[in-house]
């Protein structure tokens, strides 16, 4: 088949004008034969250096194109949507999918007046809500990386991942580019990504590394990312009728945005019990050190009693009980610790985080489960 298309046709005996044979030049066009007649290329041998024909509207001429030009010409600011089943790399390469940050916006001012909230301003910005910013400011508390929680036309917040003291200066700041998936994401393998976007489901049979804020239906979601356990050692009272803090857990400071669970896990018994009838009450009472004894908030307290029905009986039963509290995401505690005072108002030898048992005195005394404290912490991702 023809793979030229002439601008004239002539027949014979007709006149050969200077007109017609610049018009069998000038208006002569390919064919379709000129592409569909050639022999294909065997399947997945195009190279980097192969070329195809591309007319460059830039210079109003025909240009030589390698593929690997076409390829990395950064087409994706105007190129559109790519529509396609599947995406395939050569055997053992990576697949990357790479998103470029917006360009560096310096000295803009910001200030913040609880030291969670950051106020920038800046004209026209373009930003929208939850979109992540890498922030540069001439106060090193302000900066790191973080997620837009409102805008306006001039201004955008964003909030501190730690509290700090209140503050004001200049940032320069930066949009971090996202990848966005409108349909359902399925991971077979180990999957990293700083930002992830997907209106159908994710799943991931590997491990997924979520380095921003992970959110549920646009609201965030906090997870489990660090438990912390404390072994509380054996204590038995000296002194009747003394209230005293027996214990107190290593320090610690709880962040805004974090939210934290507690669990106070803890044994006792009352080893010996002296004359006929005899009630031996006690309590106790679990707080912060913040907290003053007696007249501070307690997270829980409580009142019970042994009680003996012969003149003299060693009793060396244990009980254990399980106290949990939460500490939800707006609240901070700075270098506290957790307290447990207890009291014994008829006999000493009051045991408290007992670690063996035995059901009278004589008997072999049986290892049990220590008494621990134990912080859940769950956060943003």
């Amino acid at each position: 088949m023809a793979q030229l298309s002439k601008g004239d046709t002539f027949t014979d005996g007709q006149q050969v004008t200077g007109a017609r044979l610049n018009q069998l030049v000038d208006s002569a066009v390919l064919s379709v034969g000129a592409i569909t007649d050639q022999a294909n290329i065997t399947a997945n041998t195009v190279a980097s250096n192969d070329s195809v024909l591309l007319y460059d509207l830039s210079a109003t001429a025909l240009r030589e194109a390698n593929v690997s030009d076409v390829l990395n010409s950064g087409l994706n600011a105007t190129f559109g949507t790519v529509i396609t089943n599947t995406v395939n790399t050569l055997t053992g390469d990576d697949l990357q999918l790479t998103s470029t940050d917006k360009t560096i916006v310096n000295s803009k001012s910001f200030s913040s007046s609880d030291g969670i909230n950051v106020t920038v301003f800046s004209t026209a910005h373009g930003l929208l809500a939850n979109a992540i910013v890498l922030v540069s400011a001439t106060v090193p508390a302000y900066s790191g990386t973080f997620r837009i929680s409102s805008v306006t036309a001039d201004e955008f917040i964003y909030v501190l991942n730690t509290p700090t003291t209140l503050n004001s200066g200049t940032c320069s700041y930066t949009k971090k580019a996202s990848v966005s998936v409108n349909g359902n994401l399925v991971c077979e393998n180990i999957f990293t990504n700083s930002n992830i976007e997907a209106s159908g489901s994710f799943s991931s049979n590997g491990v997924a590394n979520f380095k921003g804020t992970l959110q549920v239906n646009g609201t965030v979601g906090y997870v489990l990312t660090e438990i912390t356990e404390e072994t509380i050692p054996p204590y038995t009272s000296t002194v009747t009728g003394n209230f005293a803090a027996i214990w107190s857990s290593l320090p610690f400071t709880k962040p805004v945005g974090e939210v934290w669970v507690f669990e106070l896990r803890f044994n006792y018994s009352n080893d010996t019990v002296t004359g006929a009838g005899v009630g031996v009450p006690f309590g106790y009472g679990i707080r912060y050190s913040s907290e003053t004894a007696f007249t501070g908030t307690y997270k829980s307290a409580e009142r019970f009693s042994a009680f003996s029905t012969s003149v003299s009986i060693s009793y060396n039963g244990v009980q254990s009980r399980v106290v949990t509290w939460s500490e939800q995401v707006s609240t901070a505690l700075t270098s506290n610790n957790v307290v447990f005072d207890t009291c014994t108002t008829a006999s000493v030898g009051q045991k408290m985080f007992s670690s063996t048992v035995g059901i009278f005195a004589g008997y072999p005394s049986t290892p049990i489960v220590s008494s621990t404290l134990k912080i859940y912490k769950y956060k943003t991702a």
